[in-house]
């Protein structure tokens, strides 16, 4: 196994330090909680058939880094308070893993993303890590593994968009035409300026809930934040209602729709089964 890194250059001005949204603060405080659990990491792996130009793909996710903020963002505490920073740049943001030579390629795949998915961030220096794994000449995959602090689901399907069209512009040779998306920073004033408007509501209690017992069973001991992902299958008449449903807001938040509404359908689940008000 042979591992490189990629450069990535270009600078900027320091952006100062900013309040966390909503969502990020329940993020960094879960994760201070559990300081030595990959609990929000995100692993994706995509699997690209055919050759790959390596220095091309490189520069791509180079530029793909250096135009989008959330990706630079890192997270810490200011007296106490957590806070995010955008950092001028990221060096050595993609890692070069060549599994080619191994005697079983995929074995090897394997253990390196076992190990790499368990391992946690430092949120105050990186959220994210990413590599260009070859197993063959014509066999190779896009490994990126994100902290939820900066990333959902959605926001995977966009790196993924934005890194296919940055490799195809880097092809081409036409890198120039290269058109930045709007950044997160943009967002933050209109979330806190949200925060402010809800600012007379009573806040919400936040003591443990209590633990859940599906049917009775009694919980395992043990307790640990390690899961695992299990797939199952809906038939084409569930699938078909639960997409319509998702599209009563609009194509465009249809897939983020769709996960709520399973995720919703699951809390209530658990709920009934439970006999339990609180989950």
């Amino acid at each position: 196994m042979s591992v490189a890194n990629v450069r990535i250059g270009g600078t900027r001005t320091p952006a100062p330090a900013s309040e966390l949204t909503r969502a990020e603060s329940l993020i960094f405080t879960g994760q201070l909680i559990h300081s030595d659990a990959p609990l929000y990491n995100m692993v994706n792996v995509f699997r690209l058939s055919g050759a790959v130009d390596a220095a091309a793909f490189g520069r791509a996710f180079d530029v793909l880094v250096d135009s989008t903020d959330a990706m630079r963002s890192v997270y810490s505490q200011s007296d106490g308070t957590p806070v995010v920073r955008v950092v001028q740049s990221m060096p050595n943001a993609l890692t070069s893993v060549d599994f080619s030579d191994e005697p079983d390629p995929e074995s090897a795949l394997r253990d390196w993303m076992e190990n790499d998915s368990q391992t946690p961030f430092d949120l105050s220096k990186r959220c994210f890590r990413s590599a260009l794994i070859r197993l063959g000449s014509q066999d190779f995959l896009w490994y990126l593994n994100l902290h939820h602090i900066i990333a959902d689901v959605w926001s995977v399907s966009v790196l993924y968009r934005r890194l296919s069209d940055l490799y195809e512009l880097e092809l081409s040779g036409t890198p120039d035409e290269f058109v930045a998306y709007p950044q997160f920073a943009a967002y933050r004033p209109l979330e806190q300026k949200a925060r402010e408007s809800l600012s007379g509501l009573p806040e919400v209690e936040s003591e443990s809930p209590p633990v859940v017992s599906i049917y009775g069973a009694p919980s395992p001991s043990g307790a640990s934040t390690r899961t695992e992902r299990r797939t199952f299958v809906l038939d084409p008449n569930r699938t078909t209602r639960l997409r319509e449903m998702a599209k009563r807001n609009g194509e465009i938040l249809a897939p983020l729709l769709e996960f709520k509404l399973v995720a919703t359908a699951l809390i209530a689940l658990m709920a009934r089964t439970s006999d339990s008000e609180t989950i």
